[in-house]
């Protein structure tokens, strides 16, 4: 049975307005009630064709996500992680889109790596900002709507957390409409020190039992690894989007939980190095999360000899 976009957004708003007649001020999620897109307005398909915004809608029920380069990682991954859990597992769909700022690309990693893998199960689109509403585009966050074939949108949410009950709630009204389940990949982990420190707030937060190490001595070229052990001290689960680390080439990697790290339990980041010649070394990883103060640096120190006269070997 065909579900109507009225009906969609009825559910939608009951779900997530505790307040429908104030949530333009109050609630930073709904910003806007719904909006309207020129009929001649345009987008750019992956191949580089231009062709009208409303060819590409299928249906009076296309989720749009919006999604740009700009705007926060975490953000982005908001929205990409959200509808994975009813895509990842089901064939492609046209009842949902990605309106970008760029197209992806068939090689290399990055932003467009990013699009691309999306276009896997889902179809984007490259359109100009100057066609969607100011309102929601100066809030530099990604934001997802129901789109007909009139070019109506309505339905509007701007997530602010991976597993708060209003996102909980929108997407899981989403897969709904589709007629699809979705998978939710959370997996506890219980390793860890037992000694931690560090900030938190009352949503999501991680004491972490150090985040720099002096090492010592270390032979040139030997791998090794260091464990930094963090506990969950939010609400909701700790997710590590992102890892950047100083060190690159064989030997010099990170390890990070695979899933989410629930509230109260612990996790682990486990560094790989391997200093490449003698002398003072440092190895800087900063790893992204929604943990408040993300992101964190962690710092391994030490110096690097030569075979004779050392005195640990680490793996």
């Amino acid at each position: 049975m065909k579900i109507s976009l009225i009906a969609i957004l009825a559910v939608v708003t009951f779900i997530t307005a505790c307040n429908p007649g104030n949530y333009r001020s109050n609630d930073t999620t709904r910003p806007v009630d719904s909006f309207r897109i020129s009929t001649r307005a345009t987008v750019i398909d992956k191949t580089g064709k231009e062709m009208k915004l409303a060819d590409v809608i299928k249906s009076d029920s296309t989720l749009v996500m919006r999604l740009t380069k700009r705007h926060p990682d975490i953000s982005q991954h908001i929205l990409l992680s959200k509808v994975s859990w009813f895509t990842a597992k089901y064939p492609p769909t046209d009842s949902i889109i990605v309106l970008a700022d760029e197209l992806p690309s068939d090689s290399g990693g990055g932003w467009k790596g990013i699009l691309r893998t999306a276009s896997i199960k889902i179809r984007v689109f490259k359109i100009d900002s100057s066609l969607l509403p100011v309102d929601l585009e100066s809030q530099q966050r990604s934001y997802v709507f129901y789109l007909n074939k009139k070019l109506q949108a309505g339905g509007v949410y701007v997530p602010d957390s991976l597993y708060g009950d209003k996102t909980n709630n929108y997407f899981a009204s989403a897969a709904a409409t589709m007629g699809r389940e979705q998978t939710n990949p959370l997996i506890e982990h219980t390793k860890g020190a037992a000694r931690y420190y560090g900030t938190s707030n009352r949503y999501t937060g991680a004491y972490f039992g150090s985040r720099r190490v002096d090492v010592g001595a270390s032979v040139v070229n030997r791998a090794y690894y260091e464990d930094f052990t963090f506990l969950n001290t939010g609400r909701e689960p700790l997710v590590i989007y992102k890892v950047r680390n100083n060190w690159s080439g064989s030997g010099c990697s990170v390890s990070i939980p695979d899933n989410s790290i629930r509230p109260g339990q612990r996790g682990r980041i486990r560094v790989y190095y391997k200093p490449g010649r003698k002398g003072t070394f440092r190895n800087e990883v900063r790893v992204y999360s929604n943990a408040s103060g993300s992101p964190h640096t962690f710092v391994i120190t030490g110096t690097a000899i030569s075979e004779r006269g050392v005195r640990t070997t680490r793996y």
